[in-house]
């Protein structure tokens, strides 16, 4: 395991602040520590420190749509343009229907997301779909997927969400690699979903509970290289991604060259609201 190749001292670990994301990051760094060859549950857990990153006034691994004013203001704006105005046409005739069966005002279609969400994972428990929502349910999954695309449809928007990720990432290539040797970020579907986005990487799906990002730092000679590899869903496996103007292993400096427009400036910040009621744990 990591254990005989890494040190704990070498690792940087950081949850977005929810049981359910703490408590993955936590069997995870169990499971690359673990002494024995095989991670047994039965056997007790180890303890690990690792970063919390609030969700007030955090940026790293945030809801910008939610949490973003700026955000907010450049998507109104995405909404009102004709690719925006395209995608609310396709999904805006079952509205009617899903508010008489749900009681939703549906004002905007982020609040899709929740929707499915619930019934998507009750199925996943072996409870039956409701029958409301059966002729519905392809196409909330059809919105739900779309709606992430738009959420990384733009550059100025890549900037105010996964763009931050991924220069946190970039930074720490540049700057920790003597001292960490591994991160590791527990977060949510629609920070994996900001993080492919700001790579130009995201095609529309919902990533899976399972899904995952690795960011390869590799040195061939004297040239660093960038392998990014993705899993949606446990069952697939992890594939190798490929950039534009990048092969595979993309040099570090064409990596940053290929991103550098999703990356934000200094004057690319975020005031946020302090309303984070919606945020169920």
């Amino acid at each position: 395991m990591y254990s005989k190749y890494i040190d704990e001292v070498e690792l940087k670990a950081v949850s977005t602040d929810f049981n359910r994301t703490k408590d993955s990051l936590y069997l995870v760094l169990n499971g690359l520590f673990d002494d024995g060859d095989n991670f047994d549950l039965s056997h007790p857990l180890k303890h690990f420190n690792f970063e919390v990153a609030p969700i007030k006034n955090n940026t790293l691994l945030s809801f910008p749509m939610v949490l973003c004013p700026r955000y907010q203001e450049i998507y109104k704006q995405y909404e009102a343009s004709e690719e925006g105005i395209k995608m609310l046409k396709k999904y805006a005739a079952n509205i009617p229907y899903i508010y008489e069966h749900t009681g939703v005002n549906i004002t905007n279609f982020f609040q899709l997301v929740p929707i499915f969400d619930t019934i998507k994972s009750n199925e996943e428990w072996g409870m039956e779909i409701p029958t409301w929502a059966k002729p519905v349910y392809q196409y909330l999954m059809s919105a739900v997927e779309n709606v992430y695309m738009s959420t990384v449809a733009l550059p100025r928007l890549n900037k105010l969400f996964g763009g931050v990720l991924l220069n946190e990432i970039l930074r720490n290539i540049d700057k920790d690699t003597e001292t960490k040797r591994l991160f590791l970020y527990s977060a949510h579907d629609l920070n994996v979903v900001g993080l492919l986005g700001a790579m130009e990487l995201y095609w529309p799906h919902i990533p899976h509970y399972t899904a995952c990002i690795i960011i390869e730092l590799h040195q061939i000679g004297h040239i660093p290289y960038v392998k990014v590899l993705y899993q949606a869903d446990y069952s697939t496996g992890f594939k190798e991604m490929k950039l534009s103007q990048c092969d595979v292993l993309c040099p570090l400096e064409q990596f940053k060259k290929t991103v550098d427009r999703s990356i934000p400036g200094h004057k690319d910040n975020c005031n946020y609201t302090q309303d984070t009621s919606f945020l169920v744990d």
